[in-house]
């Protein structure tokens, strides 16, 4: 959930974790918006969005967020389903295999 949008990026509060673990940034080269966007008009406060965690500071406890890496990994995926999903449908096998699937082989 956004907290506070800054020019430069975004804190915020991460759903479900509480402390110092709560917190978060995403910086604005990270959100996924063209450079120079008006980043508070994008994401209002109190804006629920979701990210990728990139990196966590130890020191501080912070996490470091990336909303377009989480789209990333999301099109990826959904590319490679795909690619499995051709690869599975171009194996035809032999003519007594198509055959069988469809019942037409008697036994």
């Amino acid at each position: 959930m956004v907290v506070l949008a800054e020019a430069n990026g975004l804190q915020v509060r991460i759903l479900g974790a509480t402390g110092r673990n709560a917190r978060g940034y995403i910086p604005g080269s990270m959100t996924g918006t063209p450079k120079g966007a008006e980043l508070r008009k994008l994401f209002p406060v109190g804006q629920i969005i979701e990210g990728k965690v990139i990196e966590i500071d130890p020191r501080r406890g912070e996490a470091r967020l990336s909303i377009r890496g989480l789209l990333q990994d999301n099109e990826k995926n959904a590319y490679q389903a795909y690619r499995q999903k051709v690869k599975e449908e171009a194996k035809f096998g032999t003519f007594g295999d198509l055959l069988a699937k469809r019942n037409l082989v008697q036994k």
